[in-house]
C-alpha cells in the first residue's frame, strides 16, 4: 500500500487535497519518530553510503518497483540535501586523483621555491666570480706598467740629468710601455666596457704621451719628470682601484682571496712605490755624501710608508696562505724570502743614510741591492694576483659543480617521490572508485552486489563495514515495508476521526490502535475533550466579561466629565502663572542692568586708580632720576675743576719750552752756521709752545664756562624736584579719593548683586511653577484622552464578548455535568 492509494482513500472525507496532503504528513512525521533505534541506525547508514556525487549520476527509481521507491527516494533527498550544503565547497567536488595532484603541486612548489633560491644563489656567486676574473688581467697588465713606468722614471731621471748612456735604455723602456699600454687597450675598453674606467684610461694615456713628449725634448726638469712620473703613477694606482671596485674584488666573500687581494692589489703595490721612491733619494745622497734635512725628511716618510704596507701586505697574504694551503705550498717560501730581503734593506736605510752623518756605503750597491729587492716585490706581487686569478677559478668551477650535484640530486629524489606517491595514489583511489562502482550498482536497484575488498587499511575496513551496512539494510527494508502497510490503515482510521472534528463536531473519539497511530488517536482524544472543556469555560467567562464591561463603561463616562472639568481649572492656573512668570522676569532683566552698570564703574574707577598709582610712580621715577642727574652733574663740575688743573699743568710745560726755545735759539745764533738747522728745530718747538699756550688758554675759558653752566644746571633742578614733590603729594591724594570711591562703588555692587541674585531666584521659581502648571495641563489633558480612547475600548470589549459568544457556538460540545 503507497502514499497514493492512502490519500485516495482519505479523500472521501471532505477535505481539500492541501489539508489531507498536511495532516498526512505531520502524522507521517510522528510516526517517523517513534520508529524503533535499529531502523533509524539503518536508514541513516545507508544515508551515509549514499552520499557521493557518482550516486546521484545514474540512480534512476523504478517506477514499477514500490520497494525500491521507498528504498532509494529518502536517500536522493538526503544526497540533494548534502549537495546544497555542500554547493560552496570547491574542494568536495574534485576527485581523490585531482586532489593528491593537488598535493603533489604544492609539495613540488614547496621543494621548487627553496631550490630557486638555492640556485639563484649559487649563480649570483658565480656571476660575482666571473666579474672577479675579470679584473684580474687588467691588474696585473696594470702593475706590470707600474714597473716599467717606475723604471722610465729613472732612467729619464738620468737622461734629463746629463748622463747620455741612459737614453738608449729610456727608449727600450718606452718601447715596453707601448707595447703594455696596447695589449690593456682590449682588455680596458672591450673586456670591462665601462665609460668611466675607458676615460680614466684614456687621460692617464694623455698624460703619458704629454709627459714622454716632454722627456723627448727636454722641456722639463729631472726633478720634474720625477715628480710627472709619480703622478702618472698616483693615476695607474687609482684606475687599479676603479678597476677592482668595478669588478667587485674588494667585497670578495671568500677569507682568503679577499686578503689575497687586499695584498696583491693594495699593499704591495704601493710598497713597490715607497722603495722605489726611497731608492731614487737615498742611492742620490750615497753618490753625493751628504744629505739636506728635506732630504732624510722624505726619506724618512717614504720608509715609514714602506713599513706600513710592509706590515699590511704581508700580513694580509700571510692571513691567505694560513687559509688556503694550495697558495701556502706555491707562495710561502717566496713571501719568506722577500720579507727577509725587504727587512734587510729598511734596516741598512735606516743605519745607513738616516742614521749618520758622514756616508761610506757605496751607492751602486745600495741602489742594485734595493733594485734587486724591488724585482723580488714585483714577482712576489705578481704571483700574488696570478694566484688570485687562479683561486677565483678555482671557486667558479667548484660552484657549478656544486650546483650541478645539488640540482641532479633533487632531480633524483624528485623522480623517486614521483614513482612512489603514483603508486600510494594508486592503493587508495582504486579501492575508492571500485566501492564508488558497488554504490553506483546499489543506486540502480542492485542490491546483491557487495565491495568485497579485503585490504588491512582505512578503506578495506570502510568497505567492510559498507558491505555489513547494506546487508543490514536489506533485512531491515522487509520489516518495514510491513511496518508501513499496518500504519497507512491506521492512518485512514484516525484521518476519518479527525475529518469529523474538522466539521466542528466535538463529540466523536478517535480510534485507539495497538501501532504507533494509538499515542496520536488518545491525543487527538485528550485534546477535543480539553477542547471541549476550555469552550464551556470561554462561554460563561464571555457572558461575564460583557456585563462587567458594560459597568466600566458608565464608570467611565463620569470620570471623563470630571477630567474636562479640571482641564478648564488648570488652563486658568496656567495664565494666570505664566502672567506673574513674565513680570518676574522684567525685574530680574532690570536688576541684572544695574547689576552690570555698577560692575563697569568700579572697573572704571579701578582703572583710574592703577591710573593714578602709575602717574605717581612715574612722578618718583622722574625725582629719582632728576636726583641722579643732579649727581652726576655735580660731579662733572668737579671733573672740569681737575681738567682746569691739568690746563695749569700743561700751561706751565708750554712756559718751559718757549723758554727752552729761546735758549736753544740763543745757542743756535751763537754756533753760526752749524747751528742753522738746530735753529730751525728751535723756532719750530717756540711756535709749538705757543700753540700750546694758546689752546691751553681756550680750554681754561671752556672749562670755566662749563663750570659756570653746571651750576646754573643744578639750581634748574633742584626748582623740578620740588615741583616734582608737590605733585606727588597731590597725585596721592587723588590716588586716596580714587579709592574711597572704589570701596562704596563696590559696596553698591554687591547691594544690587543681591538684588539681581533674588530676582532671578524669583523668576526661576516662577518657571517652575509655570513648567509644572504646563505639565500638569498636559497630564490632564492626556488624562482625558486617555479615558476617551478608555471608553471607546470598553465599547469594542462589549462588542467582542457578544462575538466571542457567537464564535463558541457553532461548535457542538458535550453536555456539562
Amino acid at each position: 500500500m503507497n502514499e497514493e492509494y492512502v490519500l485516495e482513500e482519505i479523500n472521501t472525507i471532505g477535505w481539500t487535497p492541501e489539508e489531507i496532503s498536511r495532516a498526512y504528513e505531520r502524522i507521517k512525521e510522528f510516526a517517523r519518530q517513534n520508529i524503533s533505534i535499529e531502523d533509524d541506525k539503518a536508514s541513516e547508514d545507508l544515508t551515509e553510503a549514499k552520499q557521493s556525487d557518482y550516486l546521484r549520476q545514474e540512480a534512476p527509481i523504478d517506477d514499477n518497483d514500490d520497494s525500491d521507491r521507498h528504498y532509494y527516494e529518502p536517500v536522493s533527498k538526503a544526497i540533494e540535501k548534502d549537495e546544497e550544503l555542500e554547493e560552496g565547497d570547491y574542494f568536495s567536488r574534485l576527485l581523490l586523483s585531482q586532489k593528491f595532484l593537488i598535493l603533489g603541486f604544492l609539495a613540488f612548489i614547496m621543494v621548487a621555491i627553496p631550490l630557486g633560491f638555492y640556485i639563484a644563489g649559487v649563480q649570483k656567486n658565480i656571476n660575482i666570480t666571473k666579474t672577479e676574473i675579470k679584473g684580474i688581467s687588467p691588474v696585473l697588465d696594470l702593475v706590470k706598467l707600474v714597473q716599467l713606468t717606475q723604471q722610465h722614471r729613472v732612467l729619464a731621471e738620468q737622461t734629463l740629468a746629463g748622463e747620455s748612456a741612459s737614453s738608449t735604455a729610456r727608449v727600450t723602456k718606452e718601447k715596453e710601455i707601448a707595447e703594455a699600454i696596447a695589449s690593456m687597450d682590449p682588455l680596458i675598453n672591450i673586456q670591462l666596457g665601462n665609460p668611466s674606467i675607458n676615460k680614466d684610461w684614456g687621460n692617464a694615456k694623455i698624460h703619458w704621451q704629454t709627459l714622454l713628449d716632454q722627456v723627448k725634448n727636454e722641456k722639463i726638469t729631472a726633478t720634474e719628470a720625477i715628480a710627472a712620473h709619480t703622478n702618472l703613477l698616483n693615476d695607474y694606482f687609482a684606475l687599479t682601484d676603479r678597476i677592482a671596485d668595478f669588478t667587485g674584488l674588494p667585497l670578495d666573500p671568500d677569507a682568503d682571496s679577499y686578503y689575497m687581494m687586499r695584498s696583491g692589489i693594495y699593499a704591495l703595490p704601493e710598497l713597490i712605490e715607497a722603495l722605489d721612491r726611497t731608492n731614487d733619494i737615498g742611492t742620490e745622497v750615497l753618490a753625493h755624501k751628504k744629505a739636506d734635512s728635506t732630504q732624510r725628511a722624505v726619506i724618512t716618510s717614504f720608509l715609514s710608508l714602506a713599513k706600513a704596507r710592509q706590515k699590511e701586505g704581508f700580513g694580509q697574504l700571510q692571513k691567505s696562505l694560513d687559509m688556503n694551503s694550495t697558495m701556502k705550498d706555491e707562495l710561502q717560501s717566496l713571501a719568506t724570502k722577500n720579507w727577509l730581503r725587504l727587512d734587510k734593506m729598511i734596516k741598512l736605510t735606516e743605519n745607513e743614510i738616516l742614521s749618520k752623518e758622514v756616508f761610506d756605503y757605496d751607492a751602486d750597491t745600495y741602489n742594485d741591492d734595493l733594485k734587486s729587492t724591488i724585482v723580488g716585490l714585483y714577482l712576489l706581487d705578481t704571483s700574488t694576483v696570478e694566484q688570485l686569478g687562479r683561486v677565483l677559478e678555482t671557486r667558479k668551477i667548484r660552484l657549478l659543480k656544486d650546483l650541478l650535484i645539488v640540482a641532479g640530486g633533487i632531480l633524483a629524489l624528485a623522480i623517486i617521490s614521483l614513482i612512489i606517491s603514483y603508486f600510494v595514489t594508486r592503493s587508495v583511489t582504486v579501492p575508492v572508485e571500485h566501492l564508488v562502482s558497488v554504490m553506483q550498482q546499489l543506486a540502480r536497484g542492485d542490491t546483491t552486489v557487495r565491495s568485497n575488498i579485503q585490504s588491512r587499511d582505512e578503506i578495506g575496513l570502510l568497505a567492510r563495514q559498507f558491505d555489513s551496512m547494506v546487508d543490514q539494510r536489506e533485512a531491515a527494508s522487509a520489516t518495514i515495508q510491513k511496518e508501513n502497510e499496518t500504519l497507512n490503515n491506521s492512518i485512514i482510521n484516525l484521518l476519518h476521526a479527525v475529518a469529523a472534528l474538522a466539521q466542528r463536531d466535538l463529540t466523536v473519539k478517535a480510534p485507539v490502535a495497538e501501532d504507533i497511530t494509538g499515542p496520536v488517536g488518545d491525543a487527538l482524544n485528550y485534546l477535543s475533550d480539553e477542547t471541549a472543556k476550555v469552550l464551556n469555560q470561554v462561554v460563561k467567562i464571555a457572558g461575564q466579561v460583557s456585563k462587567v464591561s458594560q459597568q466600566i463603561k458608565a464608570q467611565s463616562d463620569i470620570v471623563i466629565g470630571i477630567a474636562g472639568e479640571e482641564n478648564r481649572v488648570v488652563e486658568q492656573s496656567s495664565i494666570e502663572l505664566n502672567a506673574a512668570s513674565e513680570v518676574m522676569l522684567d525685574i530680574a532683566k532690570l536688576a541684572i542692568s544695574c547689576n552690570e552698570a555698577a560692575s563697569r564703574a568700579i572697573q572704571n574707577t579701578d582703572k583710574a586708580e592703577v591710573t593714578v598709582l602709575s602717574t605717581v610712580q612715574g612722578i618718583t621715577s622722574i625725582r629719582d632720576t632728576i636726583r641722579e642727574t643732579e649727581k652726576r652733574i655735580k660731579r662733572l663740575g668737579e671733573r672740569s675743576q681737575e681738567i682746569g688743573s691739568v690746563v695749569t699743568i700743561i700751561n706751565g710745560i708750554a712756559e718751559r719750552t718757549h723758554i727752552l726755545a729761546l735758549n736753544a735759539s740763543m745757542h743756535a745764533a751763537s754756533a753760526g752756521e752749524a747751528g742753522k738747522g738746530f735753529a730751525v728745530v728751535a723756532n719750530e718747538v717756540q711756535k709749538l709752545a705757543e700753540n700750546a699756550r694758546e689752546a691751553t688758554m681756550q680750554i681754561s675759558n671752556l672749562v670755566n664756562n662749563i663750570q659756570v653752566e653746571t651750576a646754573d644746571t643744578v639750581t634748574t633742578m633742584n626748582e623740578a624736584i620740588s615741583q616734582v614733590v608737590e605733585g606727588t603729594t597731590l597725585a596721592q591724594q587723588a590716588g586716596n579719593e580714587m579709592r574711597e570711591t572704589r570701596d562704596t562703588t563696590a559696596e553698591l555692587v554687591q547691594l544690587v548683586q543681591r538684588i539681581a541674585d533674588n530676582s532671578k531666584a524669583q523668576a526661576e521659581t516662577t518657571q517652575k511653577l509655570r513648567n509644572r502648571a504646563e505639565q500638569i495641563l498636559k497630564a490632564t489633558e492626556q488624562t482625558f484622552q486617555q479615558l476617551q480612547e478608555q471608553g471607546q475600548q470598553t465599547e469594542r470589549l462589549v462588542g467582542f464578548s457578544g462575538s466571542l459568544v457567537e464564535s463558541v457556538g457553532v461548535f457542538k460540545l458535550p453536555a456539562v455535568a
